[in-house]
């Protein structure tokens, strides 16, 4: 969230929501130093009103925490939930450049709390895809993957040396992914000259 703010600065904003009440402290202490980033203590789910959130609270470690309807780690708390949705609803619909999301298995959720933002504004999206949380929830990383395609993204493995166009889903890594709306992906070319797609094809989708 501070990179984000120092790089939109002034003119831009940066909403940042957090559903773990003491990272959150942390979050609003930074969103200090950046007025134009707004910090809210929620959690962000498929639909808004309250939801079970497991905090492990593990020694030395933090940001583990993950609703219980992924996993239940004990330390359980209610906390209110918001979809984007109706997030953007009440914000009076603000255009959306990008949405990076790390929900420690929540993402395919808070996508499906998301179709009119994403509809509507064809941001950019960074998503950490867990495949052993997905799993947990019946879900896959191709599954994810694949809805996306279907709503015109193309989709980039993050952390190599190259950014490929990603056919090989089975693989534990990478974790995160970028994901381009396809009628931004010649522009998006133009301003990263390293990312040269490979293009693959599958039983769903061919891209060419």
């Amino acid at each position: 969230s501070t990179i984000a703010s120092s790089l939109v600065g002034p003119r831009g904003k940066v909403y940042a929501f957090e559903a773990d009440s003491v990272l959150f402290q942390t979050l609003r202490s930074n969103a200090s130093q950046f007025p134009w980033m707004i910090p809210y203590l929620r959690a962000v789910w498929n639909k808004s009103g309250p939801v079970a959130f497991s905090n492990p609270k593990q020694a030395g470690e933090s940001g583990w925490g993950k609703l219980v309807s992924i996993r239940n780690e004990g330390h359980i708390e209610s906390i209110d939930a918001v979809s984007l949705d109706d997030w953007h609803k009440s914000v009076r619909l603000p255009p959306i450049r990008l949405i990076k999301i790390d929900a420690e298995g929540s993402e395919p959720f808070i996508l499906e709390g998301a179709p009119g933002v994403i509809a509507s504004t064809r941001p950019y999206l960074i998503l950490e895809l867990n495949e052993g949380l997905l799993l947990e929830i019946g879900r896959t990383r191709e599954s994810v993957v694949a809805t996306l395609r279907d709503k015109g993204y193309r989709i980039f493995p993050l952390g190599f040396e190259r950014f490929d166009e990603s056919c090989d889903l089975i693989n534990p890594l990478p974790l995160e992914f970028l994901c381009v709306p396809s009628e931004r992906l010649e522009v998006t070319m133009s301003v990263l000259p390293r990312l040269r797609p490979k293009y693959c094809s599958s039983g769903r989708t061919h891209m060419a």
